[in-house]
């Protein structure tokens, strides 16, 4: 695989079908990692869901509660958090301003 890139602009988003006013951006798919962007519109929400891979993540811009398992957790710019596998977790925009955050996965695909 060659390297890899690109300006976040350029990458169109999709909205979550999980979520309303929730969208992501799948920035860079490599053989290891897939990192993404986030962004949650003001009020939006994610419900608790899990999933058998960790996530890394870091808090670009506004404020949000956070849920990993029976904790919580109020987060803004210049936050990161690890969500481990299988552990149910969720997302609130708390912030009058997006919730934007790059989050990085295994490549479950490979």
């Amino acid at each position: 695989m060659h390297e890899i890139v690109g300006k976040q602009e350029e990458v169109e988003p999709e909205e979550v079908k999980q979520a309303k006013d929730v969208y992501i951006q799948w920035l860079v798919k490599g053989p290891n990692y897939h990192m993404r962007r986030f962004t949650f519109k003001p009020g939006a929400k994610m419900n608790p869901h899990s999933h058998p891979w960790e996530h890394e993540i870091y808090v670009l811009r506004g404020k949000a509660t956070v849920g990993i398992g029976d904790n919580k957790y109020h987060v803004e710019e210049g936050y990161y958090l690890y969500i481990p596998p299988h552990v149910p977790h969720w997302y609130r925009n708390d912030g009058d301003v997006d919730f934007i955050f790059i989050c990085v996965i295994p490549n479950v695909e490979s």
